[in-house]
């Protein structure tokens, strides 16, 4: 069973997350002679930097659009193009269902699909961007955005023209309170509202 364990040991340390100082807290060096995995920790933590940079070099590239997204700012020759993007692994299953439909893309998908967003931008070049629900908020303004704290404000964008983010509209009608759900749609409506008349304003310079 020793030999079993460790086995199982070796095959499951990930170098990457080798940390000796938690390693030694969560279980002294003195006890270390009790464990059966305890002769093998040595070489694992020798060969854990080589290990690192075996998964680095082997690591395989970030899924991207960017290779399909034609070099023009016809809208219509876009749309035509991202039809036929296979840039990340959404293109086949996307959307099938109400779970596809319902379901939070991951970030490496959002990243992936960034290059079409960027292109549109581009062609369309509007005066104000608006971002509806939290994930096209993430991935217009980075990951780390929050909805709750950052809605209704006209923000920078990487792409001249400023960016306003409000809840999607599927959260009004998810809301789980009547109450709830007029609290949400009242924002929306003056977050839209701020929009327009950001819209208007800079449409009449």
């Amino acid at each position: 069973m020793e030999a079993l364990w460790r086995t199982y040991y070796g095959a499951v340390f990930n170098p990457a997350r080798l940390n000796l100082k938690a390693m030694r807290a969560e279980m002294p060096v003195r006890h270390w002679t009790t464990l059966p995995e305890a002769q093998m920790l040595p070489s694992l933590v020798a060969a854990a930097p080589q290990r690192v940079r075996g998964m680095l070099n082997e690591r395989a590239p970030a899924p991207t659009a960017r290779p399909f997204v034609p070099d023009t700012a016809d809208l219509e020759k876009l749309r035509a193009a991202a039809a036929a993007c296979t840039g990340c692994a959404l293109h086949a299953p996307a959307p099938p269902g109400k779970r596809r439909i319902h379901q939070t893309p991951r970030y490496s998908e959002i990243r992936a699909c960034r290059p079409w967003v960027e292109a549109e931008i581009a062609s369309v070049q509007p005066r104000l961007i608006v971002c509806l629900g939290a994930t096209a908020a993430k991935a217009l303004l980075g990951p780390q955005f929050r909805l709750t704290k950052e809605r209704g404000r006209l923000l920078d964008s990487p792409w001249g023209s400023p960016a306003l983010a409000t809840w999607h509209p599927s959260a009004v009608l998810r809301a789980d309170q009547p109450a709830h759900a007029d609290e949400l749609l009242a924002q929306l409506i003056a977050d839209l509202t701020l929009a327009a008349r950001h819209v208007g304003t800079t449409a009449e310079d």
